[in-house]
C-alpha cells in the first residue's frame, strides 16, 4: 500500500501552504513538526481538516516512514531540526528557498539526505512559472544582459509579529535579501549560464535590523554576459521583475504586474494565473519523478557557491571574487 504520510518541518506560512496543497491536491496525510504543537494553525481549513496534525519532535518515534519531508524552517537550522531522528525512513526531502545559507550547510543537508537514503530536491518554484518557462525557451536568442529587481517592505509582511525578530532580519539565520530572494540569482543562472565571477555590495539602507536590507549583485557569466540584481527590503510596494537584452530586442518579465513582453511583438499576461500552481507543480515533479524543471543537485551546488562568493565580495567592499 502506498504510504501517504508526509512530514513538514515548520508551521509558518510556507509550511501551511504546503500542508494545504498536500491535502487538497495530492490527498496526503500531513504531520507538521512544530515547536508549539498545541497552537492552532492560522489557516482555518487546516484547523478543520482531519488529514493534518501538529506534532512535537518526541512524537516522531510513532512513525515508520514518510513519503516526503518538507523543510519549511529558516534554512540555517534545517538539517539540525531532526537531529537524533536517524531512524526515520524518508523517501524524498524537499527544502524550501533558499536551499541553504551557504555551500557548507548545503553539503551537510546532502549528507543528511544520503544517510537517510532519501532523494533531495530544492523547491525553486519560480522555475515553474509560465513566464519563466517561456523565457527559458528563448534563452538561445543570445541574451547579453539581465537586470533584475526584487523589492518588498519587510515591516509589512507579517504585521502580527515583530519584523525585527523574523529570520529575514537576523543575520545568523540567513537574513537579508540575498538569500530571501535567492530566486533571482537562480533565474539569472538559469537564463544566462554559469557564473565565473561576482561583485556584491550589501548594506543597511533604511531598516534598523540585524541583517542588511539591501544587496546590489553583479554576476559575470562564463559566456561573457552580465546580470545586475537589486534586492531590497525597503520598497513600499512589492516589485519583482527582470529585463533582458539581446541584439534585437528588450524582453521584460514582471510575473505579478505587467506579465511578459517580448520586444514590440508579443505580450503575455499572467493576471489569471494562480501562483500557488508553481508550488503544486514543483511538488508534483517530485512525486512523479519528473525532474525536467527541478534544479539538479549540481545546479544548487553552483548556486550556493555563487551566493557564498557574493557574501565574500561584500565583506571585501565589493571586490571581484571568483566563484
Amino acid at each position: 500500500m502506498e504510504n501517504k504520510n508526509c512530514l513538514i518541518v515548520g508551521s509558518g506560512s510556507i509550511g501551511e501552504r504546503h500542508a494545504k496543497n498536500l491535502i487538497n491536491i495530492f490527498n496526503k496525510n500531513v504531520f507538521v513538526l512544530s515547536r508549539n504543537p498545541q497552537n492552532k494553525f492560522r489557516d482555518q481549513f487546516l484547523n478543520a481538516s482531519e488529514k493534518v496534525k501538529k506534532i512535537a519532535k518526541s512524537e516522531l518515534k510513532d512513525f515508520d516512514e514518510f513519503e516526503i519531508l518538507i523543510f519549511a524552517t529558516p534554512s540555517s537550522i534545517r538539517y539540525l531540526s531532526l537531529e537524533n531522528a536517524d531512524k526515520l525512513k524518508i523517501k524524498n526531502i524537499y527544502t524550501e528557498v533558499p536551499a541553504a545559507i551557504s555551500f557548507s550547510h548545503w553539503e551537510n543537508l546532502k549528507l543528511y539526505s544520503s544517510n537517510l537514503n532519501a532523494k533531495l530536491y530544492a523547491g525553486y518554484n519560480m522555475r515553474f512559472h509560465p513566464g519563466l518557462i517561456k523565457l527559458k525557451s528563448l534563452s538561445n536568442k543570445n541574451f547579453l544582459s539581465l537586470r533584475g529587481v526584487f523589492g518588498e517592505y519587510l515591516p509589512d509582511l507579517h504585521k502580527w509579529e515583530d519584523y525585527k525578530k523574523r529570520y529575514e532580519a537576523i543575520n545568523i539565520l540567513g537574513g537579508g535579501p540575498l538569500l530571501t530572494s535567492h530566486h533571482e540569482i537562480d533565474i539569472a543562472i538559469l537564463l544566462m549560464g554559469k557564473v565565473e565571477k561576482v561583485s556584491c555590495i550589501m548594506r543597511n539602507t533604511h531598516l534598523d535590523i540585524d541583517s542588511y536590507d539591501h544587496a546590489i549583485v553583479n554576476l559575470f557569466h562564463e559566456n561573457n554576459s552580465i546580470s545586475n540584481l537589486d534586492l531590497n527590503f525597503f520598497y513600499k510596494e512589492y516589485v519583482r521583475g527582470i529585463e533582458i537584452a539581446n541584439s534585437n530586442e528588450i524582453i521584460k518579465y514582471h510575473p505579478f504586474h505587467d506579465g511578459l513582453k517580448i520586444g514590440k511583438e508579443e505580450a503575455i499576461s499572467f493576471k489569471d494565473f494562480d501562483f500557488n500552481q508553481t508550488y503544486i507543480d514543483s511538488l508534483s515533479s517530485v512525486f512523479s519523478a519528473n525532474y525536467d524543471k527541478l534544479p539538479s543537485l549540481e545546479n544548487i551546488d553552483h548556486l550556493m557557491k555563487v551566493s557564498d562568493a557574493c557574501l565574500k565580495s561584500s565583506n571585501n567592499d565589493g571586490r571581484l571574487i571568483k566563484v
